[in-house]
């Protein structure tokens, strides 16, 4: 009997149970949730610094609702340091300045509607396509900028601006220069007329103001050239030389100059040995101790070659550079006349260097206006642009030849060359606010080979310095 009441009682709670979800009349059909998808095929990509990375994603959703999907690009260096928000749209196109390395992308794809994330995490090498060539420093009317000339015969433009975009170089900068201070610490310096910068070798962004270089900073500055010579450095600022010794313990700041009436003419005259100067208001060399930097007279054995450095030369440098094996040679002009000369020196420290050569120059239009100059580092000749037209200058001879004609309305603005690689010549060409690059490849005269240019690089703005970046 109990257990009849007991099946009857179940019996009724089942009916009263299935009466109650009869009578309800709520939805609880099962939606599913928007899936979201990337479609990027590969986990690891490479990019060159200072070239766009561009990734489509090929985004898949399941269930797409106009609320929408978020995105964010967040970057992060592998060997630690900071996070870089990249972008927030489904498709990834930056420029990227980081420091060549490795990273880890994660691309985060957020439901608007559910807030439920999903994540895309990808390998990034940033490799550095600026480790070595030639920069090119270009003004661009209001500022100036430098670009690159890769090995592999490509170009990448606008390096200092995007690495700088809120620091412009000055429009009035004129020379690059590159160097490594003692062991392998390579240097990028820019000079303008009234300044400088140090650059990152890495991603060229500026390290230091010129200001910060000296141990007492000149009241007003005028940086003509800076240049390296053994374990020295030297700036020449107004006429001044202002000089650093790596041998001595760091820091290394520029000393004060030495005393005295004169001013120095702007190129590198020094060797290995001792460094050189060529003073324009007494037209004559000088030497510089190497401790107290104070300036010194050759000892009376150097001047028993073709000229004698203690004395005016009667002549006003125009232009001086290293020539051929150990020669420094100099353009120089005689007073009040058009005459021209090459001198020829060794320039070996203070008891050994000599006066090798004096000899005048025959036949050589426009040489003593030219714009840019350049001894060979192969043969005994000078290169030298007058307008749109390359001459070469036999410095045997004295005399000079047309070697090349740019298109009408071009100025040469830049000759040189590497010493590694003294059968190849470069040539800066504006015309108008566009600069052009050709590179020659000389034959056993010197003159280009087959009298055309190698190749060609575009798109720059005025050309006004060249100069090699060699890899680290």
């Amino acid at each position: 009997m109990l257990l009849k009441k007991y099946i009857l009682f179940l019996w009724a709670a089942t009916m009263l149970l299935l009466a109650g979800c009869y009578k309800d009349k709520g939805n609880y059909d099962y939606h599913p949730i928007n899936k979201i998808y990337s479609g990027i095929a590969k986990d690891t990509f490479v990019v060159f610094q200072f070239d766009t990375l561009n990734i489509n994603t090929g985004i898949v959703q399941t269930a797409p609702d106009n609320a929408g999907v978020s995105y964010q690009w967040l970057m992060y260096a592998n060997s630690g340091g900071g996070r870089y928000l990249l972008d927030s749209t489904a498709n990834l196109k930056r420029l990227i300045t980081m420091t060549p390395a490795w990273y880890t992308l994660v691309f985060i794809m957020k439901d608007n509607k559910t807030g439920v994330t999903y994540d895309k995490q990808l390998s990034i090498k940033v490799i550095s396509a600026t480790s070595e060539g030639w920069m090119v420093l270009e003004n661009k009317n209001t500022y100036s900028d430098i670009s690159m000339i890769t090995p592999l015969d490509s170009a990448i433009y606008g390096i200092y601006s995007k690495a700088n975009p809120n620091v412009p170089l000055s429009a009035d900068a004129h020379q690059l220069y590159t160097y490594s201070r003692g062991f392998g610490q390579q240097r990028i310096l820019a000079l303008s007329k009234t300044g400088g910068k140090e650059l990152s070798t890495l991603t060229f962004s500026v390290l230091t103001d010129i200001k910060d270089w000296f141990f007492v900073t000149p009241a007003s500055l005028a940086p003509q050239i800076y240049y390296v010579f053994s374990t020295d450095e030297r700036l020449i600022s107004n006429g001044k030389p202002y000089g650093i010794s790596t041998v001595m313990p760091s820091p290394y700041k520029l000393a004060l100059p030495p005393a005295g009436n004169y001013y120095m003419a702007p190129y590198n005259l020094s060797s290995i040995l001792g460094p050189v100067f060529y003073d324009t208001i007494g037209q004559r060399f000088y030497i510089q101790d190497p401790y107290t930097y104070e300036l010194m007279d050759f000892r009376k054995e150097a001047n028993a070659g073709a000229f004698e450095f203690n004395k005016s030369t009667g002549k006003s440098m125009l232009f001086a550079g290293a020539g051929v094996a150990d020669n420094t040679c100099c353009l120089m002009q005689k007073n009040n006349s058009d005459s021209l000369f090459v001198y020829t020196f060794v320039s070996a420290g203070q008891q050994n260097s000599f006066g090798r050569d004096v000899k005048p120059l025959q036949t050589a239009p426009g040489l003593s206006t030219a714009k840019a100059r350049f001894f060979s580092l192969l043969l005994p000749q000078l290169y030298y642009a007058v307008n749109n037209e390359l001459y070469l200058l036999n410095l045997l001879s004295g005399v000079s030849r047309l070697i090349y004609t740019f298109p009408a309305g071009a100025d040469v603005s830049k000759i040189t060359m590497r010493i590694s690689e003294p059968n190849k010549l470069l040539a800066g060409v504006n015309n108008g606010n566009a600069g052009t690059v050709y590179y020659f490849t000389l034959d056993a005269t010197g003159e280009p080979q087959g009298g055309k240019y190698t190749t060609r690089f575009d798109g720059f703005g005025k050309i006004t310095d060249l100069n090699y970046k060699p890899a680290r």
